[in-house]
């Protein structure tokens, strides 16, 4: 089984552009297992909350959504 990666780096209100494109990875994405890593600065808890459901929103089980915080 393979499995690839993505990784976005973002700050403040730029998430919104993140998650319309983790949206479309997910959506067009055919592989077996995907990681995703989003390096964030100054994004708030409930954007990082919303954008680990987009998986289970998209019934993408495959796909899981990670955060990391310099």
């Amino acid at each position: 089984m393979s499995k690839h990666a993505v990784v976005y780096c973002v700050t403040g209100k730029h998430i919104q552009l993140t998650a319309v494109s983790v949206t479309s990875v997910i959506n067009n994405y055919k592989g077996a297992l995907l990681d995703i890593l989003i390096i964030v600065q100054d994004v708030t808890e409930k954007d990082m909350v919303t954008i680990k459901q987009i998986p289970v929103a998209l019934q993408k089980e495959n796909v899981t959504i990670y955060f990391g915080i310099p």
